[in-house]
């Protein structure tokens, strides 16, 4: 999963997991994201039906959508 070090404490965080190409993934689009809310170093990412598992060795990018937020660290954890 990926975890976000963030204060939301005003606003939300989306993100979208993009392929190698920019294209966003299905099931990893920022409608189906959980808005991040609220301040934490362990912020869970979570998308409606999807697992990051499933992308497991495939070369992705992140696209962050902060709004009245600060982002300081992402990271995956197994």
């Amino acid at each position: 999963h990926l975890e976000l070090n963030a204060d939301v404490t005003w606003g939300e965080i989306r993100v979208e997991v993009l392929d190698d190409t920019g294209a966003v993934i299905p099931r990893f689009g920022l409608k189906v994201c959980q808005p991040v809310i609220g301040d934490s170093v362990r912020h869970r990412v979570e998308w409606e039906g999807a697992d990051l598992v499933s992308l497991a060795g495939t070369t992705v990018k992140l696209r962050f959508y902060l709004q009245c937020a600060r982002l300081y660290a992402f990271q995956f954890q197994i």
